[in-house]
């Protein structure tokens, strides 16, 4: 049995899932959705999901470059859209750059921090996600994978917050093959991933592993139950790297309560 679940298993998943997607609009008493749209594959795969379940002319995708925002990803982002047919009127730009030079005059040491200005990135950012949510009366949708929820490679609050994940149990790697089911763009399956919050910033530079040997060890330990030795010979990754990958996940499940309910 593969640990991670190939296009044959995905394709019916993602029917399901525009089932599940159209049920919750409905309850919710919404018609459209609105997604920020980084140029990433997570958000691609999420905004091209919701135009299939509802149609495009119901998703609503805005870019929302800082400072640290290359062209390529403003770039990709667009192609993603086009890709799901959206509408050119349902793809915005909002530059969250106000937002932070507020935060800055409050708040002055907030830029010398990578860290910081990161995380006031991502939750400014939702700012704009959740009021235009609001003026259209729509729902926000999230784009957070599973691996980035078991690495707590997320801002709580931030990226993180959304009224619906259509992904978050969807390994990094399974949404690769779900970008590709869904017909986005190869240049956005195959970059590398960047939260953009600071300049060279790569996802797995930071985490210090690849996401497709992370998806294996938490496929693996968390679903499957292995220890790490088991895991290192099931998957034929290094004991030291499935380690490394276990010790981050421990090291940030707390990020997983929201909030801690004493």
């Amino acid at each position: 049995m593969n640990l991670l679940r190939d296009e044959a298993d995905l394709e019916p998943l993602l029917e399901e899932k525009c089932g599940r997607l159209r049920d919750v609009l409905d309850h919710a008493g919404r018609g459209r959705l609105v997604i920020g749209l980084s140029g990433g594959i997570d958000s691609a795969v999420a905004m091209a999901l919701a135009a299939r379940a509802l149609g495009p002319e119901h998703v609503v995708a805005v870019r929302m470059p800082s400072r640290h925002t290359e062209q390529v990803h403003l770039d990709d982002a667009l192609a993603s859209a086009v890709a799901a047919a959206l509408p050119a009127e349902n793809l915005l730009t909002v530059s969250i750059e106000p937002l932070l030079d507020g935060l800055s005059s409050a708040r002055p040491t907030v830029a010398g921090s990578d860290i910081r200005f990161g995380n006031a990135s991502a939750r400014s950012r939702m700012l704009i996600v959740y009021d235009l949510a609001q003026e259209l009366h729509a729902l926000v949708l999230g784009t957070e994978n599973k691996s980035e929820n078991l690495l707590g490679y997320f801002t709580r609050f931030g990226d993180a917050a959304s009224d619906i994940e259509p992904i978050s149990d969807l390994y990094k790697t399974e949404v690769r093959l779900a970008a590709r089911l869904l017909g986005q763009p190869e240049a956005v399956i195959t970059k590398h991933p960047t939260a953009g919050l600071w300049g060279g910033q790569t996802d797995e530079q930071e985490l210090g592993f690849t996401y497709r040997d992370a998806d294996l060890v938490l496929a693996a330990t968390y679903d499957h139950g292995l220890d790490d030795a088991a895991a290192a010979q099931r998957t034929g990754i290094d004991l030291e790297v499935v380690r490394r990958v276990r010790a981050r996940a421990e090291s940030v499940a707390w990020k997983h309560d929201v909030p801690h309910a004493l």
